[in-house]
């Protein structure tokens, strides 16, 4: 059972995470919402299996971005690590039309979301 205090907090991280994406530009508009939908959709779409395996590469972009070039073997070597948990994510949403055409807005709302909780790192 989640204490009055617990659901007060939760609130409080809700409109602080909705006042940075607020705050945000260009993606002051729907942004936060649409990685929320991408992610459900795909949850909902996928093989638990393929979208445990989404989410492994998506954490593992997101891994990369989070860290200084040099700490993960040079610019080149992000770029080319990068490409492939991008080609890994196309390949598991193939087949759902959806989730493949809105895969690099998703990408890119969510490294804009990163950016507004970790400014200069990414």
């Amino acid at each position: 059972m989640t204490s009055k205090k617990d659901q007060q907090d939760a609130w409080a991280r809700a409109a602080e995470i909705s006042d940075s994406m607020l705050g945000m530009q260009p993606y002051a508009d729907d942004s936060m919402f649409f990685i929320m939908r991408y992610g459900d959709k795909a949850k909902k779409s996928m093989r638990s299996k393929d979208h445990a395996e989404f989410m492994e590469a998506i954490q593992g972009m997101m891994e990369l971005w989070s860290k200084p070039a040099e700490a993960v073997g040079g610019a080149q070597e992000r770029a080319r690590k990068a490409a492939e948990l991008r080609q890994r994510c196309l390949d598991l949403v193939k087949g759902f039309p959806e989730l493949e055409k809105d895969f690099d807005r998703f990408i890119t709302a969510s490294r804009a979301t990163m950016r507004a909780f970790n400014p200069g790192e990414i």
